[in-house]
């Protein structure tokens, strides 16, 4: 979808995740997070798999109106393809080791009758 090499981007750095056991499966390793930078433009894209959830970032230089379009296309495109849809959400309080956070949770939409419940 980004068609990363056709429009001019190398990849200049991997983050891997792996498994730190002697007898681990090595499989089961995977880069997690790759930073892909403009050969022609200024501009960089970061791309991360955390928490399951991608995150693609664009950085650029914001002066250029035409690679500013380019990209908000871009961004647009990966949205339709793979955004999420808008659903009802409710928020769950958690624990970590850092502290307490909220989490999103996402729901299906419900509708009930209320009147035949009354």
């Amino acid at each position: 979808m980004l068609n990363l090499e056709e429009n001019n981007y190398e990849l200049i750095f991997k983050d891997w995740n792996t498994e730190d056991s002697s007898n681990s499966d090595f499989s089961l390793d995977f880069p997690y997070q790759y930073l892909f930078k403009s050969k022609t433009e200024k501009s960089i894209i970061w791309i991360s798999l955390k928490e399951e959830a991608l995150n693609v970032e664009f950085y650029y230089d914001c002066k250029d109106s035409e690679l500013e379009k380019k990209i908000i296309e871009l961004n647009h495109r990966i949205r339709t393809n793979f955004g999420l849809l808008r659903t009802p959400t409710f928020k769950v309080l958690t624990k970590n080791r850092v502290g307490f956070q909220t989490e999103d949770v996402r729901t299906e939409e419900c509708k009930l009758p209320i009147k035949p419940n009354c």
